[in-house]
């Protein structure tokens, strides 16, 4: 049973910050494509020209943001990014970008520290399976957002077939070197987290939430275990894959099993 804490988990990004974390993820790279494709989703609502004020909640090394400079320079000189993380360690090497009208700042992982209806769209990428109170997490998103402001959020689907593979492995590895596992995961389901929205007072945009991503293999420290690739080829056949069922909408039992992250895209009225 997972007893993930906020002060765990700022522990953890900490030596992740301090060890290195790239900050755009290599779309070279089977695991670095997803992230990317990821942070691509966000930049692109971020550019919409109805959105000045954007709130990244855990954005860690800045990575949207300079992703977003790369993307959409013009954009930058309108929209004010407001980035918070619990990781000071992040947060430093985020401000160390300079990047222009992006200001970055460490809170304590339950109340933001901004006003109410402030933001236009919040950001939360990969996050709330790292928040002890996910429901409070929501509830503070939901305030600094003004009326009819979004929520765009992703987060790994636990009902992914790949990702319990790549779980059980890491368990069974750990175990064996006697090493425990890092306690920085509670994983949401598509069906909890939809509800936690609308309880909270979101409403969906289009489906709300939904399976994205497919994964068709599972993985170990960037090479395949099935099918057995190294990692150039294994960014190859996931590229191969995610084309060969772009045309097939990931819905029902399927979307979930293949699905490697939910994402989310809601409103407040």
């Amino acid at each position: 049973m997972t007893t993930l804490t906020t002060t765990g988990v700022r522990a953890f990004f900490d030596r992740e910050a301090r060890h290195g974390r790239r900050l755009l993820p290599d779309p070279t790279t089977a695991s670095g494509l997803g992230s990317y494709v990821k942070y691509c989703c966000a930049t692109t609502l971020m550019a919409d020209p109805h959105v000045h004020r954007v709130i990244d909640l855990g954005c860690s090394v800045g990575s949207i943001e300079a992703l977003f400079r790369q993307q959409y320079p013009d954009r930058t000189r309108d929209a004010l990014v407001e980035g918070v993380d619990i990781s000071g360690e992040a947060i430093r090497r985020a401000a160390d970008l300079n990047l222009a009208n992006c200001y970055f700042q460490t809170y304590d992982g339950v109340t933001l520290p901004h006003p109410s209806s402030r933001f236009d769209l919040a950001i939360a990428v990969e996050v709330i399976e790292h928040v002890e109170d996910q429901a409070r997490f929501v509830a503070e998103i939901k305030r600094v957002l003004r009326p009819g402001g979004r929520l765009f959020l992703t987060t790994p689907n636990p009902q992914c077939w790949a990702l319990r593979a790549e779980q059980l492995i890491e368990r069974v590895a750990r175990g064996i070197l006697r090493r425990p596992m890092p306690e920085k995961d509670a994983f949401i389901d598509i069906d909890t987290l939809s509800r936690l929205l609308r309880t909270a007072g979101f409403h969906p945009v289009g489906l709300g939430s939904q399976p994205m991503w497919p994964r068709l293999y599972v993985s170990c420290l960037g090479w395949g275990l099935l099918p057995p690739l190294p990692p150039w080829g294994l960014a190859q056949y996931q590229r191969l894959s995610v084309a060969a069922l772009s045309r097939v909408a990931l819905h029902g039992r399927l979307g979930r099993r293949l699905g490697w992250s939910t994402s989310a895209l809601w409103e407040k009225p």
